[in-house]
């Protein structure tokens, strides 16, 4: 309020941004930006404000003790900023048990000179606890012994995604995520399906349904989803390890008793190897690329955004499976509405060979052209295929490619918006460059944030249409004519600071017959337009007889000698 009043434009800017984070987050429909990405700008705001706040009342003090309101006392502002700066330390370091001297008493509570305070931030244990590092926490040979024997595994069987059983322990080992870090440890081999799809792809929401199927207490993290109550039965189990062959997953790691006993009992999963409380398994009949038997249907009508709800029923109904759902391809597969039944339409089988896959890179070969492959990997417009039509988005997120070549390469490239981006990044740093050659930007004078006080409006020049602005008349009285009268001569008064204003006109002519005074009353005949406009630089008339010089006359200019 204070900014908006005063016209403080940081307070005013703080305000609108404020707003814009507020509303956003209350109105924006999730999509593409999580709307709670915006509330960290919302508290900053405020935080700001408050400082703003904090820092107008200092001002506002030190104008009410000055003795001159133009000049507020700096030690006041000074010392409001100190005193403001100590309020918040000591708001922030008394929860934190930080203060220097105090102490805590055998009740519990924390004590600094008067200041007492039961509260206790989770601030310093949690920062031991992430500092401390994986080898700190007592788990960490458990959490050893697991990541290792992936390492063997995929050295021995080979490289592959793995889906780890969710349960809310696995923060012993520093983080529920600590397993994410599979990749990291193996050195690319094992991926982890957490990591792989945590909030990075529209595949994310897949993921978590399937971790909802093959986990006794899964974390449901993403929202809006058809999850299961209570641990999964065997036939949520067994369509869990179908949704792992339908994404290309090597490897299924389960850790509590039920889940591994199902997963003993599941005839496409084989025991490989235990470490500690884990027992690996790995999901037969898993390839990463593999042909379709049918041709895809694509739904006509479905937005991008729309994908997941036309696709969900589809993904949790194996029967369906023979025909997978499009959002594109060649203009000889069928289109179909949402919720119609596709009809199957069969293709000449082909074998896919030579699978490879890399950062950004999925390779392969196939004996024959003309017919659709599916590639489980998230689709992205990004993604690229040389020797193939497509890559096209089918369900739940994957992709599929015609091939018209044997050999077939996908590689994650740049789409437009990419480098439009690019190329205002290098505006910018054009911009940066002629900002830094055009030097210093000089800056106007800051406007005052008080009204003028009633001598600084004394020493402004009048702006009564009655009185003259930048010319005075002299008001003393009139010395005694001894010659011809003259016209009187104005007195200039300098005024810097307001070159833009109006010269008031010259002083009208005076009467022959009122010498020695100013006579508001002239005759209309008397009075010279030419010396009205010009003042002393108008020539007299030619047919104004030449007066002879009087003594408060100008002399008259030498001849000019034009030989």
């Amino acid at each position: 309020v204070m900014s908006i009043a005063w016209k403080r434009r940081a307070g005013a800017f703080l305000v609108v941004m404020a707003v814009i984070a507020v509303v956003g987050f209350r109105y924006m429909p999730q999509g593409r930006l999580w709307n709670a990405r915006l509330l960290p700008f919302w508290y900053l705001c405020l935080y700001l404000l408050a400082a703003v706040g904090v820092a107008e009342l200092g001002r506002t003090v030190a104008t009410l003790v000055a003795t001159d309101p133009a000049r507020p006392r700096r030690a006041v502002t000074a010392a409001t900023a100190v005193a403001a700066s100590l309020v918040a330390i000591i708001a922030l370091a008394m929860p934190l048990r930080a203060m220097p001297l105090g102490e805590t008493r055998a009740d519990g509570s924390y004590h600094w000179m008067f200041l007492s305070t039961r509260e206790s931030s989770f601030v310093p244990s949690w920062a031991r606890w992430n500092f401390t590092g994986y080898e700190g926490k007592p788990a960490y040979p458990e959490y050893h012994d697991i990541v290792q024997t992936m390492a063997g595994l995929g050295e021995s069987n080979g490289c592959g995604r793995a889906m780890w059983e969710h349960e809310e322990q696995h923060d012993r080992y520093g983080t529920p995520m600590a397993l994410m870090l599979l990749p990291f440890w193996t050195d690319g081999c094992i991926g982890s399906m957490e990591g792989l799809y945590f909030e990075a792809s529209a595949t994310t929401p897949f993921h978590f349904l399937n971790q909802d199927e093959l986990s006794t207490a899964p974390s449901n993290a993403q929202r809006d989803l058809p999850y299961q109550p209570g641990a999964p039965t065997a036939e949520e189990f067994d369509l869990g390890v179908d949704h792992l062959q339908m994404f290309g997953v090597r490897y299924y790691m389960a850790i509590s008793d039920g889940m591994i006993a199902q997963a003993r009992a599941n005839p496409d999963l084989t025991e490989l190897a235990t470490s500690g409380p884990w027992v690996v398994f790995e999901v037969l009949d898993a390839p990463l690329v593999e042909p379709l038997e049918n041709e895809p249907a694509v739904l006509t009508g479905v937005s991008p955004h729309d994908w997941l709800d036309a696709v969900e029923d589809w993904y949790l109904d194996p029967t369906q499976w023979s025909v997978y759902p499009a959002a594109g391809g060649p203009q000889e597969w069928q289109r179909i509405p949402e919720g119609t039944t596709p009809t199957e339409v069969p293709t000449t089988p082909v074998a896919v060979t030579d699978v490879r896959t890399g950062t950004d890179t999925i390779e392969f070969d196939v004996t024959d052209v003309g017919q659709p492959v599916l590639v489980k990997a998230s689709y992205f417009p990004n993604w690229k295929a040389e020797g193939a039509e497509g890559p096209w988005r089918v369900g739940p997120n994957l992709m599929v490619v015609v091939p018209t070549s044997t050999h077939v390469e996908l590689h994650y490239g740049t789409t437009p918006v990419e480098w439009a981006g690019w190329g205002v990044t290098l505006l910018g740093l054009v911009g940066l460059v002629l900002l830094i050659r055009a030097g210093p930007l000089a800056m106007p004078e800051p406007r005052p944030w008080r009204r003028r006080s009633t001598d600084d409006a004394a020493s402004m020049p009048s702006t009564d249409p009655d009185l003259p602005l930048l010319r005075d008349w002299d008001s003393s009285p009139p010395a005694p004519a001894t010659g011809p009268a003259t016209s009187p001569t104005p007195t200039v008064v300098a005024d810097d600071e307001h070159e833009d204003v109006d010269l008031p006109l010259p002083p009208p002519p005076t009467s022959p017959t009122h010498e020695g005074r100013r006579d508001t009353k002239v005759p209309a005949s008397s009075i010279d337009p030419t010396a009205l406009i010009l003042g002393d630089f108008a020539d007299p008339p030619p047919s104004a007889p030449a007066e002879p010089p009087g003594p408060t006359s100008r002399p008259s200019e030498p001849p000019v000698d034009e030989t």
